[in-house]
């Protein structure tokens, strides 16, 4: 795979846990896949009421093998410090991140100077349109859901970047867009925000209210246009094969 590509698996494979919330049986299954991964980092097994925001990045990381690049570890200090020894840590809280770059927040940040607090909550950042960060993340009001944040925003403790450049071959593979709805005219929530922010990256507009959740006539025909533009069968539903074309 590219880099980019790599990238949108780590991204997509993060966004099939959205809604998991604590104690129900997706939130078990994220904390039983990281147990079941070992070694288990400073032998720290993880239970169903410790707090998982760094056991959620975790574990999305075994599921995309990257853990050689996007360090395991259930506290955001230690993770920070394993990017620290891999050479990968960004302690710039203005730092403008990628798709599948880590943010860590501390919520003591004065929001003056650069901030260099502890670390107390982490999650991978799914994009950046203009200014404005979109990170998905484990633990966020006790659930699997997103956060918007501004670049150089209040809270920003800094940034582990995993190398996906070392892993990458090069080599264009066709992906699958997994956990992703199929989508058509009327349909509301994250997924569709999630496919406007991805016409938006190749050139589409979607005024006047930009990516804004609702699956209207203007949305509908950014997709038929980007269908036609890359060979894709012309129906106005974003499909599998639609989503693949998006995440490129």
């Amino acid at each position: 795979m590219t880099e980019l590509q790599l990238r949108q698996r780590y991204v997509s494979i993060a966004q099939t846990h959205e809604g998991a919330r604590e104690g129900d049986a997706r939130h078990k299954s994220i904390i039983d896949m990281y147990n079941a991964n070992p070694p288990l980092p400073r032998g720290v097994r993880m239970s169903y009421t410790m707090a998982w925001c760094a056991a959620y990045q975790s574990t999305c990381a075994i599921q995309a093998d990257i853990t050689d690049v996007a360090p395991k570890e259930v506290s955001c200090g230690r993770m920070i410090e394993l990017y620290i020894q891999l050479g990968r840590w960004q302690e710039k809280d203005c730092h403008r991140p990628q798709p599948g770059d880590t943010l860590f927040y501390d919520w003591d940040d004065s929001g003056v100077g650069d901030n260099t607090g502890a670390p107390e909550h982490v999650g991978i950042v799914v994009s950046v349109i203009g200014s404005a960060v979109r990170v998905i993340e484990g633990n966020i009001s006790k659930k699997v859901g997103y956060r918007s944040i501004a670049v150089n925003g209040r809270y920003i403790r800094g940034y582990g970047l995993p190398d996906f450049a070392a892993k990458a071959d090069g080599k264009q593979e066709q992906l699958i867009a997994i956990g992703r709805a199929t989508l058509r005219q009327g349909a509301t929530g994250s997924d569709v925000r999630y496919m406007q922010e991805r016409l938006i990256a190749h050139g589409y507009r979607m005024s006047p209210h930009g990516a804004d959740g609702s699956f209207g006539s203007i949305t509908l025909a950014a997709v038929t246009a980007f269908q036609r533009a890359n060979g894709l069968a012309v129906t106005g539903i974003c499909d599998p094969a639609t989503w693949a074309a998006l995440e490129c």
